[in-house]
């Protein structure tokens, strides 16, 4: 948004000339944009129709990462982007390269959850909003799973 308050298109959404990409939740790192979304292909989600992906503000993608599911939240510390699916699954993707640094399905009591957001917290903490209400507040390891 400009001084003025009026908004200003960044990029075009979609990236891939033959792709309609659906929109979903974002963050800022420094002079990029990490955000998630769906390719439409009129068909329904297909394998391989979900994605994060992290744009440099002139648009160019600095890495992609598809999957399957769609995401329903993301966060970042600035080296990790945490990544939550509606399949109930976790993700850390390295914020330089979008690999995968450690992926884990969560579960409150052993019953299976899903996320609906995210929020890295100070000390190495991730705040998980979940579908049925809860807030689970789990530890952040540099290589492992919460």
């Amino acid at each position: 948004m400009d001084a003025d308050g009026t908004l200003r298109r960044l990029f075009p959404h979609s990236w891939v000339p033959e792709e309609h990409h659906f929109g979903g939740p974002g963050v800022e790192i420094g002079p990029s944009l990490v955000y998630a979304g769906t390719v439409h292909h009129g068909q329904g989600l297909q394998p391989g129709g979900a994605y994060v992906v992290r744009r440099s503000l002139n648009g160019s993608v600095q890495w992609q990462y598809r999957t399957d599911h769609p995401a329903t939240a993301l966060d970042t510390d600035g080296d990790s982007v945490y990544v939550a699916y509606n399949s109930g699954v976790l993700t850390a993707l390295d914020a330089d390269d979008g690999s995968v640094r450690w992926h884990t399905e969560l579960k409150v009591d052993g019953a299976p959850t899903t996320a609906l957001s995210l929020a890295v917290a100070p000390q190495g903490h991730l705040l998980i909003g979940t579908v049925d209400g809860r807030i689970l507040d789990a530890r952040l390891g540099r290589d492992s799973g919460s």
